[in-house]
């Protein structure tokens, strides 16, 4: 049968079928992975830093994923969303603020409207490839570490987490202020680029050199998207710790 397979899918190539870029065969694929990774580590809590309107939270319902999710938005539309689906699912929490590696006020970015709010960073960004920005706001910045005791209270102080970060690079920052909490993450999931879309940006290769140095070795690169000429911009990596694999 896979050989069957093998040959219409290079038949399909020769004659330019191509599956689009984006496509609900990719994103499958992908979910699939992050939900078989998820059961691997018997993972019973993620940590959504950077929920936007719960689309990440949304996926993990959809595949079967049944434990606690922590969301983190600190943009006042974006939460009413998650705010309001969280009413409706006992095993979700939200928090009406951004993680960092220290607490402060700090000026957010706010890019496009609708679904291009995906892109509002705390970082300046840079022309070309993202929407402009369309308002600046005050946002409140606390450290992981600083309210990881109200995550266990919610819980449980014996959970299996894995952190989800997508803050428009921003999420070095977030691995920044919980150093302490960090340990206690089986598995990761983070938005590297390629090609710096902010001002300050960390590039990839710094990235997962961090990551890597925290303990997690690199599961999966999945593209999140491409230039119009088609090179990567970034990739979603997912990271797991090697002992918990083998536990």
């Amino acid at each position: 049968m896979s050989g069957v397979f093998t040959d219409v899918a290079l038949r399909a190539i020769r004659a330019g079928v191509r599956i689009p870029a984006g496509s609900l065969v990719q994103k499958y694929l992908e979910l699939s992975y992050t939900a078989d990774l998820l059961a691997r580590l018997r993972i019973d809590c993620v940590l959504d830093v950077g929920a936007n309107t719960g689309q990440f939270a949304d996926r993990l319902r959809r595949t079967g994923y049944t434990g606690h999710i922590v969301s983190f938005e600190p943009m006042p539309r974006e939460y009413a969303i998650i705010a309001e689906a969280a009413n409706r699912d006992a095993r979700w929490h939200t928090f009406n603020f951004a993680l960092g590696s220290k607490a402060e006020t700090k000026r957010f970015n706010v890019l496009g409207s609708g679904a291009g709010t995906v892109y509002s960073s705390f970082l300046d960004p840079l022309p070309g490839e993202t929407p402009a920005v369309s308002e600046t706001i005050a946002i409140e910045v606390r450290r992981l570490d600083d309210v990881f005791d109200r995550i266990e209270g919610l819980v449980g102080a014996d959970a299996r987490h894995f952190l989800k970060i997508d803050t428009q690079g921003y999420d070095l920052e977030v691995c920044k202020g919980g150093e302490a909490a960090l340990p206690r993450m089986l598995g990761l999931q983070s938005e590297v680029s390629i090609k710096p879309l902010y001002a300050g940006q960390p590039g990839y290769i710094d990235a997962l050199a961090y990551y890597e140095a925290l303990g997690f070795a690199l599961m999966n690169l999945s593209i999140v998207n491409r230039t119009a000429a088609g090179s990567v911009l970034e990739y979603d990596c997912l990271m797991a710790r090697p002992a918990a694999l083998a536990g």
